[in-house]
């Protein structure tokens, strides 16, 4: 057991504390399940925290997909393990294929550690090779960041949720947008290490491109994941119920956090 946890933590590239801490109770690690059942068309969106994947996989709804959190460990993954009385890892797959859409899609947008569980569950390697994967990035990592600083302020993780609290200039901070900006570049390589080692299909997006192009880019997913785009005459017209939310803040604290950034690089080089 020790042995394929280690193999695991090798693959996605992942420290053992953060399985353990991220293992909702009262699940626990027995062995390798079976993973999901055959005949399912299965795609995954690997993203980190504030990358657009809500945007996207709302999106992807004009084909036919219904994208789910499977695998946050502090939302679904939670509430499947305590309502299915699920006590180790080899008997988690069965409760998610309840999840799957009627026409036999499994689609799960996910970070790293998703990774983890899938391969607890025994899904992966085993039944590798029907997956797709879209790899989902923002090339403007410190606004990435700064979304994320100001969600868990507000609590307002989409447009449609209402803030519990309001925010302001007063509440920037360099520390914290550092530490969100630094986690998300560590997410990011561990997603390109597990597409690196194992060679696996993979459609890259990048944020900023995707939001400028979106028709495009949908319809190159979809049938990247298998889709049928003649199936889907009308998806040209479907419009996201999500929206972007940044505002005139978070782009008042992306000027700002360079400006300071710089002049913290400036103070170490005339030290050094």
């Amino acid at each position: 057991m020790e042995d394929f946890l280690k193999e695991i933590r090798e693959i996605v590239g992942l420290p053992e504390p953060a399985i353990a801490r991220n293992m909702p109770a009262p699940l626990t690690f027995d062995m390798p399940g079976q993973g999901f059942s055959d005949g399912f068309m299965k795609s995954a969106i690997l993203c980190t925290a504030r990358s657009g994947s809500s945007l996207l996989s709302v999106a992807l709804e004009a084909y036919g997909f219904q994208f789910r959190e499977y695998l946050n460990t502090g939302d679904l993954l939670k509430r499947v393990v305590l309502d299915a009385e699920v006590t180790q890892t080899s008997d988690l797959a069965r409760p998610f294929e309840q999840f799957a859409t009627q026409d036999g899609r499994m689609s799960i947008k996910m970070p790293p550690l998703g990774l983890v569980f899938l391969f607890m569950m025994g899904e992966f390697p085993k039944n590798l090779d029907p997956w797709r994967f879209v790899y989902l990035r923002r090339q403007n990592l410190v606004r990435q960041a700064i979304s994320g600083a100001v969600a868990r302020r507000t609590g307002q993780w989409t447009h449609v949720m209402a803030a519990r609290s309001e925010i302001s200039d007063d509440d920037y901070s360099f520390e914290e947008i550092l530490r969100i900006l630094n986690s998300a570049n560590q997410e990011n390589r561990m997603i390109e290490r597990f597409i690196g080692m194992l060679g696996l299909p993979v459609y890259n997006v990048i944020y900023e491109e995707f939001v400028t192009n979106q028709k495009v880019v949908l319809a190159e997913i979809a049938a990247f994941f298998g889709c049928d785009l003649n199936n889907y005459p009308e998806a040209a017209n479907h419009k996201p119920w999500i929206e972007r939310q940044s505002t005139d803040l978070n782009k008042r604290w992306e000027d700002r956090f360079r400006e300071d950034l710089l002049k913290r690089l400036g103070k170490e080089a005339s030290i050094a």
